[in-house]
């Protein structure tokens, strides 16, 4: 983003509205709804959603079924979702890993925005009739109300679309929508983190409280709040880290990683506990994939090593009679080696 253009982004933020250049040459002002506005725009949304209830149009749910009935939304898409989502996090740890390798980060990143563009093709095929649904057509009748209601001429009088279309002016607002990206960018220079800084001394940003604020100064705030906990940690990654989004995001996994693995350690220890001196502890969970795997994910590596061991060596005797305790490959190692144990301290 080229410096005149953040200035741009910057004093549109700060200023709450989106400025319009009508046919005939003059300006409108498209304004950030208020309060009362917003509370209106919700109840205009449910009476829209109701309208398509009673003309039979279908509701997000309903499309979902009928696209898996069809055969184009299943299960296995919502696995693939799932796993697209989890290869993206390792990528953005392996670019937050391999700084100092700009060929390997390279080749990274671009793994990174073809998995982007998978993921978003995939959830295009869920979401792509969304328009078309009760919900679809609820929040287009409610942004058509705030558009005409919020467009004002420059001195603050309400527009009579006398030059313009509702329908044009809908468009160039959502044409001009702010990217999130950009917001990020923003919240990042140091033009904006000095404006920030004594916004926060003063105790007034945006001279609004949180709830007059718009999407895109809550945006701004949060973002650079974010940065600031980055700066304020006691892993402070380096500058070179904080500028890349993505080396940054990888930076973020890792540290939520840590905690969730600390808070597995503690949970663990406190099941331990209740169980001094067992070599082995088992737990009870419901049918519920999610319970399983919580559980699972209480063991450290080894441990885990060992449960795959095991249900592979169950699988492979599935009709041979079973596999006894005393078999498991891990088991009779450990026998072994108490065995030798035993006998070195016999010879001593």
């Amino acid at each position: 983003m080229k410096p005149y253009e953040r200035e741009f982004l910057i004093g549109r933020i700060c200023n709450g509205y989106l400025i319009y250049r009508s046919r005939a040459g003059y300006d409108l002002n498209i304004h950030p709804p208020t309060s009362e506005q917003n509370y209106q725009s919700s109840q205009i949304y449910q009476e829209a959603y109701n309208r398509a209830i009673i003309d039979d149009i279908l509701t997000e749910e309903d499309v979902t079924e009928l696209l898996r009935k069809e055969g184009l939304w299943n299960y296995t898409n919502e696995q693939r979702v799932k796993e697209i989502r989890k290869d993206m996090d390792n990528l953005r740890v392996s670019i937050f890993r391999s700084a100092f390798k700009k060929d390997l980060q390279g080749r990274l990143r671009q793994n990174l925005r073809g998995a982007e563009k998978a993921l978003t093709k995939l959830l295009y095929r869920k979401h792509g009739y969304t328009f078309a649904t009760c919900e679809g057509y609820a929040v287009a009748e409610q942004l058509k109300w705030i558009i005409e209601d919020t467009t004002k001429y420059t001195d603050g009088a309400p527009y009579d679309w006398k030059d313009d279309t509702l329908e044009q002016v809908m468009h160039f607002y959502q044409l001009n929508q702010i990217q999130d990206k950009d917001v990020r960018t923003i919240a990042k220079s140091s033009g904006w983190r000095s404006m920030w800084s004594c916004s926060k001394n003063e105790g007034r940003v945006f001279n609004k409280t949180g709830f007059e604020m718009t999407d895109d100064q809550k945006i701004l705030m949060t973002y650079s709040m974010m940065y600031d906990s980055v700066h304020e940690s006691m892993d402070c990654p380096s500058d070179d880290i904080i500028e890349d989004d993505d080396a940054l995001d990888g930076w973020f996994i890792v540290q939520r990683r840590k905690r969730d693995q600390m808070a597995k350690e503690a949970k663990a220890d406190d099941i331990a506990g209740k169980h001094d001196g067992a070599n082995e502890i088992f737990v009870m969970t419901t049918d519920d994939q999610q319970d399983v795997d919580s559980v699972y994910a209480l063991n450290d590596p080894v441990s885990q090593s060992v449960v795959k061991g095991r249900f592979a060596q169950v699988e492979e005797s599935k009709g041979k009679g079973g596999v006894k305790y005393q078999e498991f490959n891990d088991v009779k190692r450990d026998l072994q080696m108490e065995a030798a144990k035993q006998f070195s301290n016999t010879m001593k």
